[in-house]
């Protein structure tokens, strides 16, 4: 992982919601809100002060910061809102700020009565774990459950590299599903004598392109690329026989492909007849079918 950082994930209670309310006043009206507290470890104990527990504290700030700025990236490009808090200031870092500032150890409290330390001036946090040798801070979004985990899972993790020939009309499957899912990809494109130099690097565990550099791995073949990156952007089912099924058109989209020649009627049919009534060629939401669908027939 890119970054060590611990969340939980809560509704929150009625008075610490309008608490939240009051410090992100750009909250859209009568939203679910849930509120994500974190805990980073510490290499020292941060109820103590001097120069290495302040350059611990900018640290994990900076850690803190792009995790949760990825995160929220994320949720407000698929028309959620989200915000998190610096917790050196206590204001909001991406909206308006509000009539108050948010105390990261207050709200952690509220939502998960850890122990805490009295270090006289202020209260500390004594995580399960780490101890006083942690950092807090908080994150909130009304995004469902299911959108937020993705969202912060995805941003705990390197972002991925996709390298291939440029030219190559094969990924155009890929990125598109990257660009839908919202799936932050870094691309390289390399030209064929520049291959042949990165072939003798072993870039590629098959010697082929696509290849998709991820959390320390590297897979190659452009049917398990867009499967990959249609689970991290949500494009693709988690139920097993939704999951052939977009299996199945996407095997069928690529030996079609492989065919020389136009996108004639009997192909035509052949997609009409499978999607029957429905609006989506799988289930009743968007996925890499219809994206592999969009690609093939926008290609001929």
């Amino acid at each position: 992982a890119k970054h060590q950082i611990e969340y939980t994930i809560h509704s929150g209670r009625p008075r610490l919601l309008e608490d939240i309310r009051r410090v992100f006043p750009d909250i859209p009206v009568e939203s679910d809100l849930l509120i994500v507290p974190t805990f980073q470890p510490t290499s020292c104990d941060m109820s103590q002060w001097g120069e290495q527990e302040a350059i611990e504290k900018d640290r994990c700030l900076a850690q803190f910061c792009e995790w949760a700025e990825c995160a929220c990236k994320q949720l407000r490009g698929w028309g959620f809102w989200a915000d998190y808090t610096d917790p050196s200031s206590g204001y909001p870092v991406m909206g308006e700020r509000g009539g108050m500032t948010l105390n990261d150890v207050d709200c952690a409290l509220s939502l998960l009565k850890y122990s805490t330390v009295d270090l006289g001036v202020c209260k500390m946090i004594s995580h399960p774990r780490f101890k006083t040798s942690c950092y807090p801070a908080t994150l909130a979004s009304n995004a469902p459950l299911r959108a937020l985990s993705r969202a912060l899972r995805n941003s705990l993790k390197d972002m991925p590299r996709l390298t291939y020939l440029n030219g190559c009309g094969g990924c155009e499957l890929i990125r598109l599903t990257a660009a839908v899912g919202e799936v932050q990809m870094k691309e390289v494109r390399l030209e064929s004598d520049e291959w042949e130099r990165e072939t003798k690097g072993g870039i590629s565990p098959t010697g082929q392109l696509p290849v998709l550099e991820v959390d320390g791995h590297r897979i190659a073949q452009a049917g398990a690329i867009i499967r990959l990156v249609g689970r991290r952007g949500g494009l693709y089912p988690e139920e097993e026989l939704a999951a052939a099924r977009v299996d199945m058109i996407l095997e069928t989209v690529a030996s079609q492909a492989s065919l020389v020649g136009t996108a004639d009627s009997h192909v035509v049919d052949l997609w009409e007849g499978m999607m029957a009534d429905s609006e989506w060629m799988v289930g009743d939401e968007l996925t890499v079918a219809d994206l592999a669908l969009f690609v093939f027939f926008h290609s001929r």
